[in-house]
């Protein structure tokens, strides 16, 4: 089989008149402010700021967390993206990590209650793989003089009880790189939904900074537009240093504000998100009609009363073995990429320095060794899943199905 023929992780390819609005926001500095516009038409009366990335707006939440308490401990999901670790590194926090349950993907409540104590400053929701995590029981935190942040960089268009995700806490953070729920390139967004806190929060700020105009922002949304073909997603996966698929923690990032390309990308934002919320909902519901039953693996149902935004779809395999033995079926039909975060965060060296003592995280370790996150976007129609399922069980996928690839998607039923 050619090495080409592979299914992007995540993707969520902007309009063609987004990315000719950003090529003109680009040339001519027009359009400044819609980055902030059309997040603000998703999260009504909140102030919102744009960032030239998630990490940027995240470790911004925390600095204002730890601004506004007087403290410097934040809590972490012990299993997530390691971007959320390299932005409380970057802040300056001393983290306490949390254990995550493989059966929800949140926070495991009993753990949760050991990390959040008077010398907590902030506690970071993980919304994993677009799940929601849970905010009816937490008001808790609230008492102990905790923020809650909200970090819906994975669940952008994610709702629980009808309010959506990186809006539930006291500050929202957002991402739209390339391998989120909607990409306008390269960047990100800070919200506070309350305005007395945002007033509050505004010495931590300063000068705004200046926008730069965005080549790289406008090339890497051109490239995640380009790699719904199978063949331009191929070669720019063997590109050296675009590292699709791979986790990597590095403190030292840019923070700026969004690049003015970054806004005109942004045109017709809140529209996508709720297109491409559908049709991840549809490919999840397939994998799950397929896989559910599967006693190999397990599936994770959504907290009562959610709507998760389906980044990726989460199977956990019995143990690593199996996981391992899942993963190599899947290569061979052409859908790679699957192992997700490969440690929890405890097992990033060069992060341990900033992480205080804590109790020991089995189910981030159990996650880290047996999750396998299927790729729930457009790309993903139902010769796809019949192959998957195929592989999964044994074979080498549906003899009468096509192997799977990242090719046109109109045509496949789902989008």
């Amino acid at each position: 089989m050619s090495p080409l023929r592979r299914i992007p992780p995540v993707l969520a390819p902007p309009t063609l008149g987004a990315l000719w609005s950003g090529l003109w926001a680009f040339v001519s500095g027009a359009r400044a402010g819609e980055l902030e516009r059309e997040v603000g038409a998703l999260f009504p009366g909140a102030w919102v700021r744009g960032y030239c990335s998630g990490r940027a707006a995240l470790k911004t939440a925390l600095e204002i967390a730890m601004h506004l308490t007087g403290r410097r401990r934040v809590v972490l999901p012990a299993y997530t993206s390691y971007s959320v670790a390299a932005a409380a590194a970057a802040a300056g926090a001393e983290v306490v990590l949390g254990d995550v349950s493989p059966e929800t993907l949140d926070y495991d409540r009993g753990a949760l209650a050991g990390c959040v104590d008077g010398r907590t400053a902030a506690v970071v929701l993980g919304n994993l793989y677009g799940y929601p995590s849970r905010t009816t029981d937490i008001g808790w935190m609230r008492d102990a003089g905790a923020l809650v942040v909200d970090d819906a960089a994975q669940a952008l268009g994610a709702t629980e009880t009808g309010r959506a995700a990186g809006g539930r806490g006291d500050i929202g953070v957002l991402s739209f790189g390339r391998g989120k729920c909607i990409t306008t390139g390269q960047g990100g967004a800070l919200l506070i939904p309350d305005g007395e806190l945002a007033r509050a929060a505004a010495p931590v700020f300063g000068a705004r900074a200046m926008r730069v105009a965005g080549a790289g922002t406008w090339v890497a949304a051109v490239a995640v537009a380009a790699s719904r073909s199978q063949l331009a997603f191929g070669l720019l996966a063997r590109l050296p240093g675009v590292d699709i698929g791979e986790s990597h923690y590095d403190s030292a990032f840019e923070t700026g504000a969004a690049a003015r390309s970054a806004d005109g990308l942004a045109r017709g934002l809140a529209d996508r998100v709720a297109r491409q919320r559908d049709i991840r909902r549809r490919v999840a519901a397939a994998w799950q009609a397929a896989l559910g039953g599967d006693r190999h693996f397990t599936t994770v149902a959504p907290p009562p009363g959610s709507a998760p935004a389906y980044l990726r779809f989460p199977l956990l395999a019995v143990d690593a073995g199996a996981r391992r033995e899942a993963a190599q079926r899947l290569a061979r039909i052409g859908m790679t990429y699957v192992h997700s975060f490969p440690r929890p965060l405890s097992g990033i060296d060069a992060f341990r320095a900033v992480c205080a003592d804590g109790p020991p995280a089995p189910g981030a370790d159990r996650l880290a060794e047996t999750v396998i996150a299927l790729p729930c976007h457009g790309g993903v129609g139902p010769a796809e899943v019949r192959a998957a399922e195929a592989a999964l069980a044994g074979g080498e996928g549906d003899p009468g199905a096509p192997r799977a690839t990242a090719g046109a998607t109109a045509s496949r039923g789902w989008v």
